[in-house]
Order: C-alpha cells, then sequence, then structure tokens
C-alpha cells in the first residue's frame, strides 16, 4: 500500500479523500475499496485477477508431470491387460482397475506438481490415462490368443477409459 502525500478523491466513491494507491496499477482508492492481497493491498478489479498460488503450475512442472503419466500410463496399460486375463474370474475386477489406474495417474500429476491443480493439469492427468487406454489395447491385441478380442473387450476397455478418466481429472478440480 502505497500514501501519496496530497490526498485526492477515491476512484469509486466519488467525494471521499484517500492517499492509498494499489501496488499492482496505481489507481487510487479508498480503505473500503481496497482488497488485502498476499501480494499486497490491490484495487477491487487487480484483486479479481489474481489467481491462486495452487493453479500456478510452470513450464517445468507441466512438463515433469507429462513425462511421468507417460510412462505410467504405458506400464499401467499393460499391467491393466495382464491382470485382467490371469485373473478374469474375480468379479468387477476391470471396474477396481480402471479406478486404480486413475487414482495412480492423478497422483502422479499431483506428486510431479507439487500438488497443484488446474484445467492443464486436468488435461496432462487425462494424456495419462489416454496413455494406458492405447497401451492396453496394443497389449490386449498383440498378445498370443488376440484372435479372442472381441467387441465385449472394447467395451470393457471403454469402461476402463471413462472411470479412469473421471477419477484422474476429478483429482485437479
Amino acid at each position: 500500500m502505497l500514501k501519496r502525500p496530497n490526498g485526492r478523491e477515491c476512484s469509486i466513491h466519488r467525494g471521499c479523500r484517500t492517499t492509498l494507491e494499489c501496488v499492482r496499477c496505481g489507481e487510487l482508492d479508498c480503505s473500503r475499496c481496497m482488497v488485502q492481497t498476499p501480494k499486497g493491498s490491490r484495487c477491487r478489479y487487480c484483486a479479481r485477477r489474481l489467481k491462486p498460488l495452487a493453479f500456478e503450475a510452470n513450464i517445468k512442472q507441466y512438463l515433469a508431470a507429462y513425462a511421468a503419466t507417460m510412462g505410467l500410463g504405458g506400464v499401467l496399460g499393460a499391467v491393466f491387460v495382464v491382470t485382467l486375463y490371469r485373473f478374469a474370474w474375480i468379479p468387477f475386477l476391470v471396474v477396481i482397475l480402471a479406478a486404480g489406474i486413475g487414482y495412480l495417474v492423478g497422483n502422479a500429476v499431483s506428486l510431479a506438481t507439487n500438488g497443484k491443480r488446474g484445467r492443464g493439469l486436468s488435461l496432462v492427468a487425462t494424456s495419462g490415462v489416454v496413455m494406458a487406454y492405447t497401451a492396453a489395447t496394443a497389449v490386449a491385441l498383440f498378445r498370443p490368443g488376440a484372435e479372442r478380442y472381441n467387441f465385449i473387450d472394447a467395451g470393457f476397455a471403454l469402461l476402463f477409459l471413462t472411470l479412469s478418466l473421471y477419477i484422474a481429472i476429478s483429482r485437479f478440480k
């Protein structure tokens, strides 16, 4: 909060004398109009434009999160198919594995970005889940006995994709 030696009128309340100005734009505002932020006193307009720190990830964090989700997504997709065909007799195994993949991909992005959130990071998590889906489809098609891959398997894969996406994205809202 900067004070000007000769008081002038507040930009919002005409007739109210003030010496306070916004540290960002220099607008004169009275004490009723000023908003206290972690970066100093700001006018209402400048205070509205501040993003919470939890939503400010830098490019290094985005790259680390993307690398983590691509690697983890590929591995988890392969593990998904192998586990699914080995233990197909376990009820709801697709749902359990899909939820686990969404959770692990979401946590990988969160750990890589030090707990940041936001739309961009949910897109990074989406790319990791899509990578897991792609890897699972590739392993399912090229494994021995792949001629048995049919529409039922594709339906389970889409269920897996939808559930995993929901769980991974919900972490970043």
